[in-house]
Protein backbone atom coordinates (compact mmCIF):
# COMPACT_ATOMS: atom_id res chain seq x y z
CA UNK A 1 0.00 0.00 0.00
CA UNK A 2 1.28 3.48 -0.88
CA UNK A 3 2.58 5.64 1.94
CA UNK A 4 1.16 8.93 3.23
CA UNK A 5 3.24 12.10 3.17
CA UNK A 6 2.43 15.52 4.64
CA UNK A 7 4.47 18.73 4.75
CA UNK A 8 3.68 21.06 7.66
CA UNK A 9 5.03 24.42 8.82
CA UNK A 10 5.24 24.99 12.57
CA UNK A 11 6.85 27.96 14.34
CA UNK A 12 8.63 28.91 11.13
CA UNK A 13 10.16 25.45 10.66
CA UNK A 14 9.40 22.82 8.06
CA UNK A 15 8.50 19.25 9.08
CA UNK A 16 7.75 16.23 6.92
CA UNK A 17 5.54 13.41 8.23
CA UNK A 18 5.62 10.03 6.50
CA UNK A 19 3.65 6.86 7.25
CA UNK A 20 4.47 3.55 5.55
CA UNK A 21 3.13 0.01 5.48
CA UNK A 22 6.19 -2.19 5.99
CA UNK A 23 4.51 -5.14 4.28
CA UNK A 24 2.77 -8.42 5.10
CA UNK A 25 6.02 -10.06 6.20
CA UNK A 26 6.70 -7.33 8.79
CA UNK A 27 3.02 -6.83 9.77
CA UNK A 28 3.38 -3.27 11.03
CA UNK A 29 3.15 0.35 9.90
CA UNK A 30 5.73 2.98 10.79
CA UNK A 31 5.49 6.77 10.93
CA UNK A 32 8.36 9.25 10.87
CA UNK A 33 8.83 12.95 11.56
CA UNK A 34 11.63 14.56 9.54
CA UNK A 35 13.22 17.99 9.82
CA UNK A 36 15.73 18.99 7.13
CA UNK A 37 16.02 15.34 6.09
CA UNK A 38 16.85 14.19 9.63
CA UNK A 39 14.61 11.71 11.46
CA UNK A 40 13.33 13.27 14.70
CA UNK A 41 10.88 10.62 15.83
CA UNK A 42 9.32 7.35 14.65
CA UNK A 43 6.61 5.00 15.86
CA UNK A 44 5.59 1.44 14.89
CA UNK A 45 2.12 -0.12 15.18
CA UNK A 46 1.53 -3.83 14.41
CA UNK A 47 -1.55 -4.99 12.52
CA UNK A 48 -1.34 -8.78 12.83
CA UNK A 49 -4.63 -8.81 14.78
CA UNK A 50 -6.72 -8.15 11.64
CA UNK A 51 -4.44 -9.33 8.83
CA UNK A 52 -6.77 -12.21 7.85
CA UNK A 53 -10.01 -10.23 7.96
CA UNK A 54 -11.89 -9.57 4.68
CA UNK A 55 -11.78 -5.78 5.17
CA UNK A 56 -8.03 -5.84 5.84
CA UNK A 57 -7.14 -3.15 3.28
CA UNK A 58 -9.73 -0.73 4.62
CA UNK A 59 -8.66 -1.27 8.23
CA UNK A 60 -4.99 -0.91 7.28
CA UNK A 61 -5.66 2.41 5.54
CA UNK A 62 -7.66 3.68 8.52
CA UNK A 63 -4.83 2.68 10.89
CA UNK A 64 -2.25 4.45 8.72
CA UNK A 65 -4.29 7.65 8.52
CA UNK A 66 -5.06 7.63 12.26
CA UNK A 67 -1.37 7.22 13.10
CA UNK A 68 -0.35 9.84 10.52
CA UNK A 69 -2.84 12.39 11.85
CA UNK A 70 -1.68 11.71 15.42
CA UNK A 71 1.85 12.80 14.43
CA UNK A 72 0.47 15.99 12.86
CA UNK A 73 -1.46 16.70 16.06
CA UNK A 74 1.68 16.07 18.16
CA UNK A 75 3.56 18.75 16.21
CA UNK A 76 0.75 21.33 16.25
CA UNK A 77 0.14 20.69 19.98
CA UNK A 78 3.77 21.45 20.82
CA UNK A 79 4.66 17.88 21.82
CA UNK A 80 7.70 17.97 19.55
CA UNK A 81 8.99 21.40 20.61
CA UNK A 82 12.02 19.78 22.25
CA UNK A 83 13.25 18.96 18.73
CA UNK A 84 13.14 22.58 17.54
CA UNK A 85 16.61 23.45 18.82
CA UNK A 86 18.29 20.55 16.98
CA UNK A 87 20.67 21.82 14.27
CA UNK A 88 19.77 21.17 10.66
CA UNK A 89 21.91 18.77 8.67
CA UNK A 90 24.72 20.81 7.11
CA UNK A 91 24.71 20.92 3.33
CA UNK A 92 27.58 19.08 1.68
CA UNK A 93 30.07 21.24 -0.17
CA UNK A 94 29.92 18.73 -3.03
CA UNK A 95 26.13 18.58 -3.25
CA UNK A 96 24.84 19.35 -6.75
CA UNK A 97 22.09 21.92 -7.16
CA UNK A 98 18.57 20.51 -7.46
CA UNK A 99 17.94 22.41 -10.69
CA UNK A 100 20.15 23.08 -13.68
CA UNK A 101 18.29 26.32 -14.43
CA UNK A 102 20.72 29.25 -14.35
CA UNK A 103 20.06 31.60 -11.41
CA UNK A 104 19.28 34.51 -13.71
CA UNK A 105 16.50 32.50 -15.39
CA UNK A 106 14.85 31.19 -12.23
CA UNK A 107 11.53 32.81 -11.35
CA UNK A 108 12.08 33.88 -7.74
CA UNK A 109 9.18 35.68 -6.02
CA UNK A 110 10.01 39.14 -4.73
CA UNK A 111 9.27 38.33 -1.09
CA UNK A 112 10.09 34.60 -0.87
CA UNK A 113 7.83 31.70 0.13
CA UNK A 114 4.79 31.71 2.37
CA UNK A 115 4.61 29.31 5.32
CA UNK A 116 1.38 27.89 6.76
CA UNK A 117 1.63 27.37 10.52
CA UNK A 118 -1.22 25.06 11.54
CA UNK A 119 -1.99 26.06 15.12
CA UNK A 120 -5.01 23.85 15.87
CA UNK A 121 -7.03 21.15 14.09
CA UNK A 122 -10.23 19.45 15.32
CA UNK A 123 -11.62 16.42 13.50
CA UNK A 124 -15.17 16.49 12.13
CA UNK A 125 -17.92 14.20 13.41
CA UNK A 126 -21.70 13.91 13.11
CA UNK A 127 -22.10 16.48 15.89
CA UNK A 128 -18.98 18.61 15.40
CA UNK A 129 -17.73 20.53 12.34
CA UNK A 130 -14.18 20.48 11.03
CA UNK A 131 -12.28 23.40 12.54
CA UNK A 132 -8.73 24.70 12.40
CA UNK A 133 -6.64 27.75 13.16
CA UNK A 134 -3.63 28.80 11.14
CA UNK A 135 -1.14 31.58 10.69
CA UNK A 136 0.64 32.57 7.48
CA UNK A 137 4.24 33.68 7.96
CA UNK A 138 7.30 34.36 5.84
CA UNK A 139 11.02 35.07 6.10
CA UNK A 140 13.79 34.56 8.60
CA UNK A 141 13.17 35.68 11.24
CA UNK A 142 9.61 34.60 10.52
CA UNK A 143 7.03 37.40 10.28
CA UNK A 144 3.22 37.21 9.86
CA UNK A 145 1.83 37.97 6.39
CA UNK A 146 -1.44 39.90 6.47
CA UNK A 147 -4.42 39.34 4.16
CA UNK A 148 -3.13 36.17 2.48
CA UNK A 149 -5.69 34.36 0.36
CA UNK A 150 -6.62 30.99 1.87
CA UNK A 151 -8.36 28.23 -0.08
CA UNK A 152 -9.48 25.12 1.84
CA UNK A 153 -10.66 22.08 -0.10
CA UNK A 154 -11.81 18.56 0.72
CA UNK A 155 -10.51 15.97 -1.76
CA UNK A 156 -12.14 12.52 -1.75
CA UNK A 157 -10.46 9.22 -2.58
CA UNK A 158 -11.83 9.45 -6.13
CA UNK A 159 -10.28 12.93 -6.50
CA UNK A 160 -13.57 14.81 -6.29
CA UNK A 161 -12.98 18.25 -4.79
CA UNK A 162 -15.19 20.41 -2.59
CA UNK A 163 -14.24 24.03 -1.89
CA UNK A 164 -14.82 24.60 1.83
CA UNK A 165 -13.48 28.16 2.12
CA UNK A 166 -12.04 30.87 -0.09
CA UNK A 167 -11.08 34.04 1.76
CA UNK A 168 -8.30 35.89 3.52
CA UNK A 169 -6.35 35.93 6.77
CA UNK A 170 -6.60 38.86 9.14
CA UNK A 171 -4.06 41.66 9.47
CA UNK A 172 -2.06 39.54 11.94
CA UNK A 173 -1.84 36.71 9.38
CA UNK A 174 -4.20 34.44 11.37
CA UNK A 175 -7.43 32.68 10.47
CA UNK A 176 -9.82 30.44 12.43
CA UNK A 177 -12.45 28.41 10.58
CA UNK A 178 -15.17 25.89 11.32
CA UNK A 179 -17.57 24.27 8.87
CA UNK A 180 -19.54 21.03 8.46
CA UNK A 181 -18.17 18.41 6.07
CA UNK A 182 -20.34 16.36 3.67
CA UNK A 183 -20.30 12.62 4.38
CA UNK A 184 -17.92 11.00 1.90
CA UNK A 185 -17.86 7.31 0.89
CA UNK A 186 -15.51 5.51 3.25
CA UNK A 187 -15.47 8.66 5.41
CA UNK A 188 -11.91 9.34 4.18
CA UNK A 189 -10.75 12.57 2.55
CA UNK A 190 -7.77 14.91 2.30
CA UNK A 191 -7.91 18.47 3.60
CA UNK A 192 -5.95 20.82 1.33
CA UNK A 193 -5.08 24.30 2.61
CA UNK A 194 -3.37 26.71 0.22
CA UNK A 195 -2.01 30.19 1.00
CA UNK A 196 -1.35 32.72 -1.78
CA UNK A 197 -0.37 36.36 -2.03
CA UNK A 198 1.00 38.40 -4.91
CA UNK A 199 4.79 38.59 -4.79
CA UNK A 200 5.16 35.43 -2.67
CA UNK A 201 5.64 31.79 -3.53
CA UNK A 202 2.39 29.97 -2.53
CA UNK A 203 2.29 27.22 0.07
CA UNK A 204 -0.05 24.21 0.23
CA UNK A 205 -0.39 21.54 2.91
CA UNK A 206 -2.43 18.34 2.60
CA UNK A 207 -3.73 16.45 5.62
CA UNK A 208 -5.43 13.03 5.36
CA UNK A 209 -8.53 12.85 7.60
CA UNK A 210 -11.19 10.34 8.55
CA UNK A 211 -14.73 11.33 9.53
CA UNK A 212 -15.81 10.00 12.91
Amino acid sequence: MAGINTHIQYKGLSFHIQTQDKGISAKYIESFIYKSGKTLHSRKIPYHSFINQPDFNQKLLQLMKKQHLAFIHDISAGKCDHYLSLPDKPESAHQKPLSSTPPQEAAIPEHGALEINLIQLSLPSSSKPLSFSLEVRQGSPSQPVSFSQITARAITEIDKEYVLFDGFTAEDGKLTLGFPIPEFPGKIFTLSIKAEKKGFKPEEIKIPLTQA
